[in-house]
């Protein structure tokens, strides 16, 4: 087994086991009962979705509020379920930051069909939109989390593309 091999896992490793990434770990035990696979999904969504959230350096009411119902829903969790999800979520990426950024994105990638990256990516807009305007750094870490799911610059444009609205740099040009 090569060094990378063991300090990252081969991708069968890295999908399930211990060596799930540290920051998905706690919050795959609050969802105990729930398949493995699903958990694990589940957990990787809600941190993806707290580092774009995060991508500005602060988190508002709103894109809390819009996390929590985009975990409940694809979760089918009850609303303090998901919010007791996200808060471990938070925790961990304020914890672990960018040292398990690309392992869970990865993982979420390796687990997810390409309908679901497209949703999560989808989901990623919503929450940096909740507040009616996406920066330039959410619109920067998502295209980011974009290429590690899997898309190129053109699917990404055209994701945003629905969300134009919402963008700062588009929102500051004369006439609008």
């Amino acid at each position: 087994m090569s060094f990378l091999q063991r300090l990252f896992g081969s991708k069968r490793e890295q999908s399930s086991g211990p060596n799930v990434p540290r920051a998905v770990q706690s919050m795959v035990k609050q969802l105990e009962g729930m398949e493995p696979q699903q958990a694990r999904f589940l957990a990787a969504l809600a941190y993806v979705l707290v580092r774009a959230a995060y991508a500005d350096s602060s988190l508002l009411k709103a894109e809390e509020s819009k996390m929590k119902a985009i975990v409940a829903q694809v979760g089918e969790l009850a609303p303090e379920q998901a919010a007791s999800l996200l808060s471990v979520a938070m925790q961990q990426a304020r914890e672990f930051g960018a040292s398990q950024d690309y392992l869970v994105t990865q993982m979420l990638t390796e687990q997810a069909t390409r309908s679901q990256r497209e949703q999560v990516l989808d989901s990623l807009l919503l929450v940096a939109a909740a507040d009616d305007v996406i920066v330039g750094s959410e619109e920067h870490e998502i295209r980011q989390i974009a290429r590690q799911l899997g898309f190129n610059n053109k699917e990404f444009i055209e994701a945003l593309s629905k969300h134009r609205d919402k963008r700062s740099i588009l929102q500051d040009l004369p006439g609008r």
